[in-house]
């Protein structure tokens, strides 16, 4: 091989005359193949990685992943060549991996945006001005296309031999026309020599699309499920709760009060406990007479409030969202008189309440002790979250029977069939 050769071979042949205006309606008319190559390059990421593991293991690229991959990007230089990284022929491509003579490719690819959208952009509005497609600019496109296609067949483990820091510019490939990528030219060993890895038909393409969307969701569903058991564990404290920052409650009245929390009614009017667990409210009080945080039914809060001076707050995390300030009267008890609450705490210092939560809407209450006026304390509010757990392994459990699935189902495209 000369030193001006590369195993790559791009070229295109400009198919004029072309249309002045159909380049203006083409982004349109390639839809279809962009929603069909969206899925053909998710597989041929999946089975790059796989040939990436067996010419670890093995030195060989295996032949069928070789013939899809060099047909996924076939068929996305004939797409790009018709649309906008070329609009050099007006003859629509066809919905295949195969090779089709209707652009003279070995093995390219898609590449559009930067210089060569540009440079593209400028010929488009020449030919609609004048009918014809500027040579230079065809040739430089072509050259810029070509740069691009090297490095990416370097990139996608198609070859070994590193791509040269150069631009061949203009339709044919340096080095003659008997340049191309061949099975003894690709990676360690080439792809798997002797037979073809049987034809790529649309059983075959739909396998191989099924089995890497089976085990790109396996990996979601794995990463997540990891991700969740990590976090649950690293997030509790010393006694198993899931804790939120501590946050500022605070009122120039006589209470500072939570939004409502609503834990809807269903069939199964035990899911609070099952997916929540057990909550958990602290208090950090500094005042003199301590301070009080109750949960109570909404209901029971507002009739004890009603006329009360009081600030209702909502938080996102630790930052204060809004705050809503009521004018009013002093409360008609102290806090600790009332009998409504399902769970309080009162006292100076740090204070804990823990509460078996149950459909219906609750609100959390911070006063002082004696209902005296101005209130602040810092609040953490927890739970133990126990379906955590159960989401943690369901992802986990999902994600290996989905990668199991997509293992098998691509084994059985790429074995090659014996004849």
């Amino acid at each position: 091989m000369s030193s001006t050769t590369y195993p790559v071979r791009v070229e295109a042949s400009l198919q004029e005359p072309l249309s002045r205006w159909l380049w203006l309606l083409k982004w349109m008319l390639v839809i279809p193949h962009y929603i069909v190559l969206a899925f053909l390059w998710m597989a041929f990421v999946v089975l790059s990685v796989v040939a990436a593991f067996a010419i670890l293991f093995t030195g060989h690229y295996p032949r069928g992943i070789f013939d899809f991959n060099v047909g996924v990007l076939r068929w996305s230089w004939r797409v790009g060549y018709y649309s906008y990284s070329g609009l050099g022929t007006d003859r629509y491509p066809p919905f295949t991996l195969a090779e089709r003579r209707t652009v003279n490719e070995h093995y390219p690819m898609l590449w559009q945006g930067g210089l060569i959208g540009i440079l593209v952009l400028v010929a488009a509005v020449v030919l609609l001005f004048t009918g014809r497609y500027p040579r230079t600019i065809f040739d430089l496109v072509l050259g810029l296309n070509r740069w691009v296609l090297r490095v990416a067949a370097y990139a996608g483990l198609m070859t070994d031999e590193y791509p040269p820091f150069r631009l061949d510019a203009g339709a044919a490939e340096p080095g003659g026309p008997d340049l191309h990528l061949s099975p003894g030219s690709g990676p360690p060993s080439g792809p798997t020599s002797g037979r073809s890895g049987g034809s790529w038909g649309v059983g075959r393409v739909v396998g191989a699309v099924l089995g890497s969307l089976l085990v790109l969701t396996s990996f979601g569903l794995l990463a997540g499920g990891g991700a969740v058991k990590v976090a649950d564990s690293a997030a509790r404290d010393t006694h198993g709760y899931l804790m939120s920052d501590t946050v500022r409650y605070s009122s120039p009245g006589y209470a500072a009060t939570s939004e409502p929390v609503t834990f809807g009614f269903t069939r199964w009017r035990s899911w609070p406990q099952r997916w929540i667990g057990t909550v958990k409210v602290t208090l950090d009080a500094r005042t003199a007479n301590g301070a009080f945080v109750g949960l109570a039914p909404t209901s029971a809060v507002e009739r004890y409030l009603h006329g009360v001076a009081r600030t209702r707050m909502s938080f996102a995390g630790d930052r204060l969202v809004s705050h809503q300030f009521t004018d009013g009267i002093s409360p008609r008890n102290a806090p600790t008189d009332e009998h409504f609450w399902v769970a309080s705490t009162s006292g100076r210092g740090h204070r804990t309440l823990t509460w078996q939560p149950r459909t219906g809407d609750w609100t959390l209450v911070v006063m002082n002790g004696e209902g005296t006026t101005p209130v602040s304390a810092g609040v953490a509010v927890g739970a133990t979250m126990p379906a955590l757990d159960n989401l943690a392994l369901g992802l986990l459990v999902s994600g290996g029977v989905l990668l199991v699935c997509g293992a098998g189902v691509l084994t059985a495209v790429l074995v090659r069939r014996r004849s």
